[in-house]
C-alpha cells in the first residue's frame, strides 16, 4: 500500500500522511541498505511504518520480499554520478 505497485513510494497514502519513504526503484538509494536493515524495518517497523506481524508473514516470506525489493532496484538504470 505505501510503496505502491512499482515500489517508488509515491502513493496517495504516503502523501496524505506526509511520509518520505525509500524508493525501492532507486538502485543508488537501495545500495546503502543492507538486507538485515531491511529485514528489521519490515519485521519490527520503523518510524510511522508498523511492524509486519509474524502471523501475516513469517521470516521466510520477509526474506523473499527483500529479494523482490532488490530485484525492483536492479531492474532500473542507475543515475549517472554528478
Amino acid at each position: 500500500m505505501c510503496h505502491g505497485d512499482n515500489g517508488n513510494g509515491q502513493t496517495d497514502i504516503t502523501k496524505s500522511m506526509g511520509l518520505t519513504i525509500p524508493d525501492f526503484t532507486d538502485p543508488k538509494g537501495m545500495s546503502g541498505k543492507p538486507d538485515g536493515v531491511l529485514f528489521d524495518s519490515i519485521r519490527n517497523g520503523k518510524d510511522k511504518m508498523p511492524p509486519e506481524e509474524a502471523g501475516r508473514a513469517n521470516d521466510t516470506m520477509v526474506w523473499n520480499l527483500i529479494i523482490y525489493i532488490r530485484n525492483i532496484s536492479k531492474s532500473q538504470p542507475m543515475a549517472p554520478a554528478k
